[in-house]
């Protein structure tokens, strides 16, 4: 009937099948979301003495939806220590570290990942956004610049594209990416705000107030004294 049913059968009648464990831990955590009940078949294949790299590979996902991001980096590197080949592993720990704040260690494994698999575009979403994270503009920037090439019905590049212009304190091309997102995705609160305060340091005050009751209207926390500094400019 299902995943679960089947490999528990196989369980049941053959324990010793790492496989079998294997496939339902990957259905409780991928398809069920439960991670804890996935822990508890990887931890079967462990205690096995598997050497397989994509089983470390897989438990430190699972780890990582538990948030035990500590022993997930454990596990990426014992699945690399096995396989210095395998991709998802160098690519899933730099996400890792990325959510660490350890952007020098993620970009290290991202650009290993790119010399496994070069022009990955994957590989470059996620260094993309640890650059501009690491406030590392330009590069960021060079990075959305080939993504929105490539994904060219994808706003999001647009929006963290403008992030960046707008950190190099490049408003105009920070507003244009900004109201290009907002064309394209009317209800991104996010993008409005960030329009109505690129405006502002347009001296567009005018412009910038339209964008902020946009942003409240679509639910964006605006602050307080922001609004009140651009209601009182346009008096």
């Amino acid at each position: 009937k299902t995943s679960e049913t089947l490999w528990s059968d196989v369980i049941k009648n053959y324990p010793n099948v790492d496989v079998a464990y294997k496939n339902r831990g990957n259905y409780y955590g991928k398809e069920l979301n439960q991670p804890e009940r996935a822990l508890k078949d990887y931890e079967v294949l462990i205690a096995m003495n598997t050497k397989e790299a994509e089983i470390y590979s897989n438990l430190g996902n699972i780890y990582g939806l538990m948030k035990k991001f500590d022993k997930s980096l454990d596990a990426y590197s014992k699945s690399i220590e096995l396989n210095e080949k395998n991709l998802n592993s160098y690519i899933n720990r730099g996400i890792t570290y990325a959510m660490m704040n350890n952007y020098e260690k993620a970009l290290e494994d991202f650009a290993f990942a790119l010399k496994l698999s070069p022009n990955n575009l994957k590989v470059i979403e996620n260094r993309a956004y640890v650059l501009l994270q690491y406030k590392r503009y330009d590069e960021s920037i060079v990075d959305y610049n080939l993504l929105i090439q490539n994904y060219p019905d994808d706003t999001k590049f647009q929006f963290y594209r403008g992030l960046a212009f707008f950190n190099l304190e490049k408003y105009q091309e920070a507003l244009n990416d900004f109201l290009a997102n907002l064309n394209r995705n009317p209800q991104n609160a996010e993008a409005a705000y960030n329009a109505s305060v690129t405006y502002s340091k347009l001296k567009n005050n005018i412009k910038a107030l339209e964008f902020a009751d946009k942003a409240k209207s679509l639910g964006f926390n605006v602050p307080e004294n922001y609004y009140s500094e651009i209601m009182n400019s346009v008096k």
